[in-house]
């Protein structure tokens, strides 16, 4: 798989994203704030480019309510950077 910079993930977390967060953690805002603060130091530092590395990462720091959510929105992510690679390569041949 082709490798993506994920520190751009912690910059795009979208209001949806904090909704389903928020309702994962039992509405508790003052938690979900913190843990987006977490998610956006761990990203604005991680160096791995790969999904399944950086899922297992976020298990040991999280609950798995927290990861359950992370973790769709970086498979979202992932594939889009795909789909966004085949195309770029696809203009190439």
């Amino acid at each position: 798989m082709i490798g993506f910079d994920f520190s751009k993930i912690a910059s795009s977390l979208s209001l949806s994203f904090e909704t389903e967060l928020c309702e994962a953690l039992n509405w508790d805002e003052e938690e979900t704030e913190m843990v987006m603060k977490k998610l956006v130091e761990y990203f604005s530092v991680c160096t791995k480019s790969d999904p399944d590395i950086v899922k297992a990462d976020l298990e040991v720091i999280f609950p798995e309510e927290v990861c359950k959510v992370v973790n769709k929105y970086l498979d979202m992510a992932a594939l889009a950077m795909k789909e966004f690679y085949e195309k770029l390569n696809e203009g190439e041949e």
